[in-house]
This record gives structure tokens, sequence and C-alpha cells, in this order.
């Protein structure tokens, strides 16, 4: 049954489709019309297949554009991050002057800090003491206009911190103590002042953040006072076996310094001595240098004086050098300075060196052997002149000096430097009579002659 009636059903279809082709081309207007429709459908078809075909053509086109437009890669080269710097240094044009204190003496001293990058804030602490001394000591510090800002002893210093702001320049004034104990005399101490300092910027706490620490070194000592002994011109011009040991000696001159090497070079800067101001300071320079190396004077400070005996001499030398030379006023000045302090024949002077080293005083050579008295002549007379018999070196026993002698009565007829018991001519290296009685420290020793 079903396949009868499928057979039926289709050819019911192709009679239904025969009938309208049949309808079709039964007039000749229709067939035309058809043929129009098909021709407009097909043309249809073509105009949206073109379409279709541009549109899918420009697709391609735009997309040939993106994959082929131009471009450019530049590259950012050696960039450089770089952090901020926090740096200073310290600047002082000299240590403590002056360099050494008598209780209750001060010395002062300037250290300004120098700003080199940003703008730290900074403390100020004193550590690394060495000596004694330093206990005994009391320190003023004070900033530019602000005044005192720390008072109190040198060993617990510390202050800050304070935000830089320039000039920072730093005063400090030690003290040393009235009640200091004798102990104490001839000693030093040295400390470092330490300045620390870390940035500001950021409002970071003190100390946290970039730092930098900067250290500057003083020194200070305590003045060791005694009598030192000098001696005057006319004593070194007549005892030239005392001196000839300390040759040669230099004595400052423009160009190059004059070297006296010889008795003979001695005697002519004594004997020239009041030609001009310039060889009067000649004479005295080379008498106080004969007195630095016989007695170890060098190193002590005259009391009223803030410098050593050897940078008065060194002072006296740089005059000679100059060229042009100085005037006569300031030649002068020097000369009588040399002159005053040759004179007193115990100078009142304070070492540098502490007490527990070896002091000028101790390397005294042995005492100079002098005749009572000696004949000399000045100009067209003669006088006798009572030379001062030599102190015996601090610390000697009173029981190891030599017999007291009894003064012999000079002899005109004697050459200057024999001993009035031994009319022969000198020898090289004459045979030492025994010492005189030894003078007291405390008695002043006269000198009769003025060269």
């Amino acid at each position: 049954m079903t396949r009868l009636k499928r057979s039926f059903m289709r050819s019911r279809r192709k009679t239904k489709f025969h009938r309208i082709e049949t309808s079709l081309i039964e007039s000749p207007f229709e067939i035309f019309a058809c043929k129009i429709k098909e021709r407009d459908f097909f043309k249809l078809s073509s105009l949206k297949t073109l379409a279709i075909l541009v549109i899918f053509a420009l697709g391609l086109n735009s997309i040939g554009q993106v994959l082929s437009s131009f471009n450019d890669t530049e590259a950012s080269k050696d960039n450089v991050f770089s952090a901020g710097a926090l740096d200073f240094i310290l600047s002082s044009p000299s240590d403590f002057l002056p360099v050494a204190l008598v209780p209750g003496e001060s010395a002062t001293r300037t250290i300004e800090l120098l700003n080199t990058a940003n703008i730290p804030q900074y403390n100020i602490t004193a550590g690394s003491f060495v000596g004694d001394l330093c206990q005994y000591l009391d320190v003023e510090v004070s900033l530019d206009e602000l005044g005192v800002l720390y008072s109190g002893n040198l060993e617990g210093f510390a202050y800050g911190p304070v935000v830089f702001d320039a000039p920072d320049t730093w005063s400090f004034t030690l003290t040393l103590l009235s009640d200091t104990p004798e102990s104490a005399q001839g000693q030093t101490c040295q400390y470092n002042s330490v300045f620390f300092g870390s940035q500001t910027r950021n409002d970071l706490s003190f100390g946290t953040g970039f730092n930098d620490t900067e250290e500057i070194s003083s020194n200070i000592a305590s003045k060791s006072c005694d009598n030192l002994e000098t001696r005057t011109m006319g004593y070194w011009k007549n005892h030239s076996s005392v001196y000839l040991p300390y040759l040669p000696q230099f004595l400052g001159a423009i160009g190059t310094d004059e070297i006296i090497d010889t008795e003979e070079k001695v005697d002519d800067i004594f004997d020239d001595y009041n030609l001009s101001i310039r060889n009067k300071l000649k004479g005295q320079l080379l008498v106080m240098k004969f007195n630095i190396a016989h007695f170890g004077m060098g190193d002590y400070v005259p009391i009223n004086s803030t410098n050593t005996v050897n940078q008065i001499v060194a002072q006296a030398d740089d005059l000679l050098r100059q060229d042009p030379a100085p005037s006569d006023s300031v030649l002068e000045e020097m000369k009588d300075l040399l002159d005053y302090l040759n004179n007193l024949h115990q100078i009142a002077a304070c070492s540098l060196t502490p007490q527990n080293s070896t002091e000028p005083e101790e390397v005294i050579l042995e005492p100079v052997i002098e005749e009572p008295a000696v004949i000399i002549e000045t100009g067209t007379t003669t006088q006798e002149a009572v030379v001062p018999e030599e102190i015996p070196a601090e610390g000697e026993a009173i029981a190891e000096q030599a017999p007291v002698i009894e003064e012999q009565p000079a002899i005109e007829e004697q050459p200057i430097d024999q001993p009035a018991e031994e009319p022969t001519p000198p020898a090289p290296e004459p045979e030492p009579t025994p010492e005189p009685e030894p003078t007291p420290a405390s008695e002043p020793v006269n000198e009769t002659i003025d060269l």
C-alpha cells in the first residue's frame, strides 16, 4: 500500500509541473516575461556575487594594508638612576693654641663643617681619649652667633643633633682646672672630636638613611715649669772648649745659611757685633744656639711667652733670611728678646715634654770646668770677670760632688782657657781640674762684663 501511494504522489507532482510548464508556454508574452525574469534573476545573482567579491576583495586589501604598514622601534639606552649623597668635611686652621697650659689657663681652636652634598643633621662627641691630663680639662663649645651650647668636663662632651646651616663654625675652649694636681704637670691629652651626620630628606629620624662620620684630632699639654740656665756672649767668647763640640751652627742668611764651623768664624761673629743691628742679632742668635745645645732648653716656653725657645730661634733665622731684609727696628726687637733671655742666667720656663719622658735638663752635658776668674780684654781696658760656676745636674747627690777648692788668683799672662796652675799651652783635650764648689740654684749668678 505504501509503495502504491508513493508512486501515485510522484505521478501527481509530475502532472502538476507539466501543467505549469504547459500553461507557461501557452502565451508568448508570458514566455517573454519569464525569460526576462530569468535574466533578471541571473543579473541580480551576478550583482550579488560581484558585491560579495568586492567586499571580500576590500577586506583582503584592508588586511594587507595593516600587515604592511610602516613601523618604528626606539630604545632608551644607558639610563642611570643615582641615589642622593651625604658628605661633609672638617676644616681647622690649627690645633689648640697655646699648645700648653698651666692651671687656670685656656686654649682655643675652631673647627668648620663644610657640606658637599645633601644637607645633613649631625651631632658632636668627644672620644678616643689618651693621656691622664684629659680628666682635668673643661670645655666650652659655641656655634657661630648662637653662643655657648655646652660647658662642662671634656670627657662628657656631647651635643646635637643640629641641622647644617652654612657656615657652621664651632669654637672650642679648653681650660685646665685650677685645682689640677702637681702630678699632672708636663702631661698631655689627645682626643678626637667626632662629627656624625645623617640625611634630613624624607623626614627620616636622626641616624637613619645615608650617613657620614668625620673625626679631627686635638692635642693639649700642661706645662712643666723650671728654672733653666743660660750664659752670655762674654762667657761663650772665652770658653771655646765648651762650644767647639756644638759646631757647626747655622745662622739664617739671604740665599744660603751662614755656616759657623770653626772657632775663627765664631770670633768673627762676636768681634763684628757692634757693626750693625743685623750683626748684633747674629751674635745673640749664636749665643742662644750655644745655650740650647749645652743646656737642652730648646723645647721650653719662657714665662709670658707663647713660643718655645726653638721657635723663637727659628723666627730669628727667618728674619735673617728675608729678602729684602726687614727694617732695623724689626731686627732690633728680636735682638733685644734674645739678649734678654741670654742674660737672665736663669730662665723661668715651662716644658711641653711629659714628666715620664726624657726632659731637657736630663741631657745637659758634663758640668763646665771653669777657672775661678779670667781676664777679658774689652776695647782698650782689661777687666776681671767673675765667671759663674756650674750648677750640678738635677737629681745629683751632694755626696758625689767634688770637694770644695779654694779660688786661685787670676794670672793675667795665662791663656784664657787654661787653669791657673797649668801655664802650658792647651792640649786638644786638656786634663780637667776638679770642679769648684757648686752655686746654689737660687743664688743669682753675676756677670760683670757687658759685651
